[in-house]
């Protein structure tokens, strides 16, 4: 069972370690609301294509979002719905 729960600390701290950037969060942000295009995401964000996609092979690499590709385009979303619940208890007024 300690075994377990390190394994789980060390996957939690590690989704700690990737949400520890504004950006992000903005991007988790975005993606609250539905799929969102790599190109609104861009517009949204204002950085660059290769930074946007530093940051969402980060956020993959621990299971927060899901991407696919459709023609020439890729659309990401969150991985799972739960992912939105968490983020509204930090953002709920």
């Amino acid at each position: 069972l300690a075994k377990e729960r390190d394994a789980l600390y060390r996957m939690q701290a590690q989704i700690c370690r990737v949400l520890a950037h504004p950006r992000r969060l903005h991007i988790l942000d975005l993606l609250t609301a539905g799929e969102k295009s790599s190109s609104e995401l861009l517009k949204s964000l204002g950085c660059t294509k290769v930074n946007l996609s530093q940051h969402l092979a980060l956020m993959k690499s621990v299971g927060l979002v899901e991407s696919r590709s459709q023609g020439r385009e890729a659309f990401h979303r969150l991985a799972f719905a739960e992912i939105k619940d968490a983020w509204m208890l930090f953002v709920a007024e």
